[in-house]
């Protein structure tokens, strides 16, 4: 069989493509592609194209609209980045910042107004399969207001955003989501770090030296299933992974509107037991993460109702119960999860006049079977004459069991009295004297 070569790549065709590129990646991909052939062109192209990104405002907009109808390239679109100039702006990050005014209206909450900007023309190119991505991706960037003092008389530092960061992404999210055609498998909310350290000194020639402080971003990805056939049974219908960190609406919706969701993780920074009603949850969870959260425990059995013969991993971490609930009887209620493998708490708490902590007094591995032990640790806090567990975990057999003889041994701790702590203080500095002098 005769071998086929590769075609030559016409110059319009490359200049077709490259003029939907920013200056320098255009630059970049004419010379890629001067010199390939049609295999390595179309390499290069599902490169600069497969992540996709865009304010939705100005002529962000119009190029995704173009690209959206470009036969040849729109389904080389595999993940959309939305996000607006905020990071370019940030002389934390850029030695001339505030160079650009692609930035996203905002109401005085910090709300991203989205319809001053182009959501409803990516819904539209989305439900007429303009666009077919796998991941959307929603990134919020706050400038720290301390960074505001560099920004330029001409330009409006009214224009960035404040208020709640999560919050503010979600919704924005929610408005590309909500009643569309689109099928999520996975969503996931992060507050993220530029990696950098806390503090770096500006070195903008044209300005004074200054202190400057590090961002807050927040970042909300939703991945996607391009399986068609589905899309009218509702956007969560076959979501199966849930990281949330903001209510009402996504609490929500995974609760009654996934009935295939397995993992989900639920960290909000407002209260959600309002948003648990008495009807059942249409889901059987593998893997249940609550942190970050005061709650009552009726909250935790109603969304763990249908998860008894499916639950296999549960987590707790910084979690307070609402008064009228108590862990006793939360931790023992997991005797019953047949197939719970493992578990995790950290720093929980019980409400009161004032929250306090939850130990665990007397609880040793003696209290739980033999072929239980080896998969036990726990780590203490405090003096080490009066130590408090404020971390236990568990991964073994019979979880369910571990965890209601654990129960037993819950107790609000109160905390330590000022002689107490003042005797403590004493002994430690009279230890550490005693060991000077022996050194000496």
């Amino acid at each position: 069989m005769e071998k086929v070569e590769p075609l030559p790549v016409s110059v319009a065709m490359i200049e077709e493509a490259a003029a939907y590129l920013g200056a320098s990646e255009s630059l970049s991909f004419r010379k890629e592609s001067e010199l390939a052939d049609s295999q390595a062109f179309s390499l290069i192209r599902e490169r600069y194209f497969s992540t996709w990104t865009t304010s939705l405002m100005g002529a962000d907009l119009d190029r995704l609209e173009k690209l959206s109808r470009d036969t040849d390239l729109w389904s080389l679109v595999k993940t959309i980045i939305i996000q607006d100039d905020c990071e370019k702006n940030d002389p934390w990050k850029n030695v001339y910042p505030f160079q650009s005014d692609v930035i996203w209206p905002a109401d005085e909450d910090g709300n991203i107004l989205s319809e001053q900007i182009g959501v409803q023309n990516l819904r539209a190119m989305l439900l007429d399969g303009r666009l077919c991505p796998e991941i959307i991706k929603i990134r919020d960037y706050r400038i720290n207001p301390s960074n505001l003092h560099y920004c330029p008389e001409d330009h409006s530092v009214q224009a960035y955003r404040h208020g709640s960061l999560i919050k503010t992404a979600a919704l924005l999210a929610k408005d590309i989501v909500d009643d569309s055609n689109l099928l999520v498998t996975a969503v996931d909310m992060q507050r993220l770090s530029d990696g950098q350290r806390e503090h770096s000194y500006f070195d903008n020639p044209d300005a004074s030296p200054g202190m400057l402080s590090s961002p807050c971003i927040a970042e909300i990805t939703i991945a996607l299933s391009l399986n068609r056939q589905k899309r009218n049974a509702g956007p969560f219908s076959i979501l199966h992974s849930a990281d949330i960190l903001a209510a009402p609406y996504w609490i929500e919706k995974m609760l009654y509107h996934a009935p295939l969701l397995e993992n989900l993780t639920i960290s909000p920074s407002e209260s959600w037991d309002d948003k648990v009603s008495s009807r059942a949850v249409s889901f059987k969870l593998k893997q249940l993460v609550i942190g970050d959260s005061t709650i009552h425990a009726n909250t935790i059995h109603a969304v763990l109702s249908g998860s008894i013969l499916s639950l296999s991993s549960v987590s707790f971490s910084a979690v307070t119960l609402k008064q009228g609930s108590d862990w006793r009887n939360l931790l023992s209620s997991f005797r019953k999860f047949e197939h719970l493998e493992s578990f995790y708490l950290r720093f929980p708490r019980q409400e009161g006049p004032r929250s306090l902590p939850i130990d665990f007094i007397g609880f040793t591995r003696a209290e739980v079977p033999e072929h239980c032990r080896s998969g036990l640790d726990w780590k203490f806090r405090g003096p080490a004459g009066d130590p408090r567990i404020t971390l236990i975990k568990y991964h073994g057999p019979d979880a369910g069991e571990v965890l209601a003889r654990l129960a037993t041994h819950a107790k609000v701790r109160l905390p330590y009295t000022a002689e107490f702590l003042a005797a403590y203080s004493l002994m430690t500095a009279q230890n550490t004297s005693d060991s000077t002098l022996q050194k000496e």
